[in-house]
């Protein structure tokens, strides 16, 4: 099945056409592992490519839906409780304890070749996500990047190609820049 082909399969949710095909020229067929803040779609598509697909998500709600759908085997669909939430997984209220669990929940797998940040706290699970690549070729894709709230990653990061609203990030040589700041504003 061709790229478009999986694209149109599988597209009602996040993406648009043309960012579902950066998301397929970064999670090629074969590697061997995937990690995602924010299932959905991606988590579908990641899943006919990936040996291995872990997929965080803070809604209980979104997340007996996608188990409702039968995953597929090689997926690990992982609910993280931020507290109540509202559509798109926006926590009602922001408490640092339950958002460091979620940003955090990446330490708990090995090294990724892909990484899609999709989810809530943006910034803090793509900084998190930095030193849990796979070196050298390891990839962080950021979706939503045109939020002026999100281009502090390109100080840590270098963009290798972005499409719509999805970029793809690799980490800076020598730049080790880690915060906490980030982790207490779903928003970024």
């Amino acid at each position: 099945m061709s790229a478009a082909d999986l694209c149109l399969e599988t597209l009602p949710g996040g993406f648009n056409a043309i960012e579902c095909t950066l998301f397929l020229a970064m999670v090629t067929a074969g590697i061997q592992n995937y990690f995602e803040w924010g299932a959905g779609g991606s988590t579908l598509l990641a899943a006919k490519r990936a040996r291995s697909v872990t997929s965080v998500e803070g809604s209980r709600v979104w997340v007996d839906k996608m188990r409702n759908g039968s995953l597929p085997s090689n997926v690990n669909l992982r609910y993280v409780d931020i507290g109540p939430t509202k559509a798109f997984s926006w926590p009602v209220q922001t408490n640092t304890t339950r958002s460091r669990e979620y940003i955090r929940a990446i330490d708990a797998v090995p090294p990724q070749d892909v990484v899609l940040v999709d989810g809530r706290w943006r910034v803090a699970c793509a900084l998190r996500a930095r030193n849990r690549l796979t070196a050298p070729n390891g990839v962080v894709l950021v979706h939503d990047f045109d939020r002026k709230a999100y281009q502090v990653l390109l100080g840590p990061f270098r963009e290798v190609a972005r499409k719509g609203n999805l970029v793809a990030l690799r980490p800076r040589e020598g730049v080790h820049h880690v915060s906490t700041a980030y982790e207490s504003d779903p928003s970024r």
